[in-house]
């Protein structure tokens, strides 16, 4: 890890080539803290390509309409999200919808580690920006 970034409603970890969140017991994330994570990403990473994981370890709610936001970042080139519960993949196929790039949910964060790195490689090797 080469960062990490505590939140009041959660925290960031920041790698190579991905960042992983993980948010609090609870929370309603708001726009306002979707937006804090994504800025640091965009601080952090800067002009380069990165992925997106978020460890739901806790029970909170979000809104998918962030995901619209999201999709406009032009170095954020996929979101993983790694489920805990059933209920939780039903939330996932529902945020799936409002993503307009590479989305999967997983049952083990190392699956989705691969997944994503896969693709910012993939996207780096092609020069490719969103």
């Amino acid at each position: 890890m080469n960062r990490k970034i505590i939140f009041d409603f959660g925290f960031l970890e920041l790698y190579e080539y991905f960042a992983i969140g993980t948010i609090n017991e609870g929370e309603d994330l708001t726009f306002d803290q979707n937006k804090l994570l994504f800025d640091a990403c965009i601080e952090h990473y800067g002009s380069k390509n990165f992925g997106y994981i978020s460890n739901r370890l806790h029970s909170y709610s979000v809104n998918p309409m962030g995901y619209k936001n999201a999709s406009l970042i032009s170095q954020l080139q996929a979101i993983a999200v790694v489920i805990n519960h059933p209920a939780q993949r039903l939330s996932a196929e529902v945020e799936k919808i409002f993503f307009n790039k590479p989305f999967e949910y997983f049952e083990h964060l190392d699956e989705a580690r691969t997944w994503i790195r896969k693709i910012v490689i993939l996207a780096n090797q092609q020069g490719k920006v969103q």
